[in-house]
């Protein structure tokens, strides 16, 4: 049984998110015990950072669908990007105990919005100005991913330029933004991006890697670091 909400756990305290790099619900599991806050399955995109092509719900449900149920903190779901999951498909996926879907404005369909049983999470990119995050706050975001560097600058430091443009989007939006590692965030840095606002961070290939060893020391590093910040 879930113990709380990812909404919750944002607005409670600074939160770590994994984004598995692979659908991999034995995975899932393990980094829930290193000590990830939640985890993130794709449907439907090829990630850029890992280089991971992910299927459509039909291919993929047999590896996904027991996932939210096997662990006690919630899970979220990426629904697609140019490609995404169609409302039969959501019908299973909120009966598979889902919690949140994370999904590109731009991708997004107009019919998510109403889906009441999914917390809406919103991803901007380097192309929005800041002040469309109000309007998409406005239609229904409840979270904002702040997914703003360029592909091209994926997997260099973060900089203080980085973190005005986080503190600008945070102060926007006046809800829960998380930050996910498309720079190469350090455990040490967390602080920083608690202390602009940000309410998580999401890790994924940049920083853990592809192979799960590296992952879960990666998780049990960042979740340190975490919890020294209280």
């Amino acid at each position: 049984m879930k113990t709380y909400r990812f909404i919750d756990c944002l607005r409670r305290s600074m939160t770590l998110v994994v984004s598995l790099t692979e659908n991999n619900p034995v995975w899932a599991k393990q980094i829930e015990s290193a000590g990830a806050h939640s985890v993130k399955v794709h449907l439907n995109v090829l990630h850029r950072a890992s280089k991971t092509e992910f299927g459509s719900w039909k291919e993929e449900k047999e590896k996904i669908a027991e996932i939210p149920s096997s662990l006690s903190i919630p899970v979220g779901i990426v629904p697609g990007a140019e490609v995404t999951a169609s409302g039969e498909d959501m019908k299973e996926i909120i009966a598979a105990g889902f919690d949140y879907l994370d999904i590109f404005a731009h991708h997004m369909p107009s019919s998510y919005l109403d889906i009441p049983e999914l917390t809406k999470s919103v991803a901007i990119d380097y192309r929005y100005p800041v002040s469309d995050a109000s309007f998409i706050k406005e239609l229904g975001a409840e979270i904002f991913e702040a997914s703003i560097i360029p592909p091209d600058e994926y997997g260099q430091p973060l900089t203080v330029r980085d973190l005005a443009f986080y503190k600008k989007l945070i102060q926007t939006v006046n809800v829960p933004v998380f930050i996910p590692t498309q720079r190469r965030v350090k455990p040490s840095e967390v602080r920083y991006l608690r202390r602009i606002g940000a309410s998580g961070i999401a890790i994924g290939a940049v920083v853990t890697g592809k192979e799960l060893d590296k992952i879960l020391k990666t998780v049990e590093e960042f979740r340190k670091a975490i919890d020294e910040l209280d």
